[in-house]
């Protein structure tokens, strides 16, 4: 099947072509952990987290998480952007389970919801940072973790 242009990244990935370019230093992390799992957006070395990910092994439903801080002032809602789909989603705000020191706008999603849909197909995800432009979240060539992580979900 033939799903539009493509534009080979090395050997081993191949991903749309106007994808976003991954940002040096930046990249997603899966980390399965029992019965569980997270997918964090974020610096090499672990810090700078911008966005997480977490679910229950096979239970269809994912918990997106969203540093307050990286939120427009006031925001109580988390817009996420994959290609052509945008979801808009109410959240709450509490503290990370991993950081008590780190609030969090938290969603929690169908893995059917389109936009859930649209990130594990692409692979990537943006989100607003304020203005009007959009900050991307996007592997570096042959990251695996969005797939694993979805996988293990599902």
């Amino acid at each position: 099947m033939h799903h539009g242009p493509r534009v080979a990244l090395g050997r081993k990935s191949v991903v749309m072509a106007g994808a976003p370019k991954a940002a040096p230093g930046m990249d997603w992390r899966f980390a399965p952990e029992g019965d569980d799992a997270a997918l964090i957006y974020g610096g090499a070395k672990g810090g700078d987290v911008k966005l997480m990910l977490a679910c229950a092994h096979k239970s269809g439903s994912v918990s997106i998480g969203q540093p307050v801080a990286d939120l427009p002032e006031g925001a109580h809602a988390m817009t996420l952007v994959s290609g052509s789909v945008r979801s808009t989603d109410e959240g709450v705000v509490q503290a990370a389970p991993s950081n008590p020191d780190l609030q969090v706008l938290t969603i929690k999603l169908n893995t059917m919801a389109p936009i859930v849909q649209a990130f594990e197909t692409r692979g990537w995800i943006s989100v607003p940072n304020g203005s009007d432009r959009l900050v991307h979240m996007v592997p570096h060539a042959g990251n695996r973790a969005v797939h694993q992580f979805f996988a293990f979900c599902e």
